[in-house]
């Protein structure tokens, strides 16, 4: 359960899917275009994969073709921001002083520290302060295999490229706070599993992977739906809230400005996902 968790809060920024929804085959589609309502122009929805490997990054293809009918481009974090690395890693650490040492406790540590420096070349001891989900996403590029790369940073570089605007549905301290609402606890504990037992993480991650790249919503929704995923008792968090804020500024913002949405495929469906909500809202949201 520990694996699974943090496979997915690494990859989809935290979040998930709620419910199994009835959606059709047909639907088996990241990129998604909203009209109707009030809106002169349709705007797109996009889900991502946070980090992927260089053969992957065409998956985002599709919604750069779209993003050229866009005025701008919207993404769970503003890209575009020159402070944004600085502001992440000035929020990186665990508040209280609290070190990863006394969470995992001596024996562990020294366990956790050994493999840690093997792979990295780099001590955990240096990494004790921060956040250990923090610690957890140096070890992602191991897990795919690769030197990864995002799709929003592709989709950003093309927004730069066509000089359209790229803004932010969230503040990096929103997302940071996140991993301050999970207990430290539960994030060493993960952290510890993940670095004892990668080849799980990386077959879990190699799972995922597979559904995002068929593009299966129903599949995400079982996957999610499992209960070994261990994502229960923090849904309204990671996901539910999220979406709900989410779909509130896109409300405003898309009757102004065509705008290409791009978050977490986690994120699309469910009861609860942006889909639906856009959909509850009066939109017409369809495949693409």
């Amino acid at each position: 359960m520990k694996i699974k968790f943090l496979s997915l809060l690494l990859a989809f920024s935290f979040g998930g899917w709620l419910s199994i929804s009835a959606q059709s085959n047909a639907d088996n589609t990241l990129l998604w275009e909203v009209s109707g309502k009030n809106l002169k122009k349709p705007s797109y929805l996009f889900g991502t994969f946070h980090l992927l490997c260089e053969g992957d990054l065409s998956i985002a293809n599709a919604a750069g073709e779209k993003l050229k009918s866009c005025d701008q481009l919207a993404l769970e974090l503003d890209f575009d921001d020159p402070n944004m690395m600085a502001e992440m890693q000035n929020l990186a650490g665990m508040k209280d002083g609290k070190m990863l040492e006394d969470l995992l406790g001596a024996a562990k540590f020294k366990i956790a520290d050994s493999i840690f420096t093997a792979k990295m070349g780099l001590s955990l001891k240096l990494l004790s302060g921060l956040k250990p989900m923090m610690a957890a996403s140096m070890l992602y590029p191991s897990v795919l295999g690769c030197n990864p790369g995002s799709p929003e940073l592709t989709l950003s570089k093309l927004a730069g490229d066509a000089k359209k605007e790229v803004i932010g549905l969230e503040k990096v301290s929103d997302q940071m706070e996140v991993f301050d609402k999970i207990p430290y606890q539960v994030q060493a504990d993960m952290l510890y599993s993940y670095i004892t037992e990668v080849d799980k993480f990386k077959k879990e991650t190699d799972e995922m992977l597979a559904i995002y790249r068929s593009a299966n919503l129903n599949e995400m929704q079982k996957m999610m739906a499992d209960p070994t995923y261990g994502l229960d008792k923090y849904l309204d968090l990671l996901l539910t809230n999220r979406n709900k804020n989410w779909v509130k500024q896109m409300q405003t913002i898309m009757p102004e400005k065509a705008t290409l949405f791009a978050v977490g495929a986690g994120h699309l469906g469910g009861t609860e996902g942006v889909i639906n909500l856009l959909r509850k809202a009066g939109y017409t949201v369809k495949p693409l």
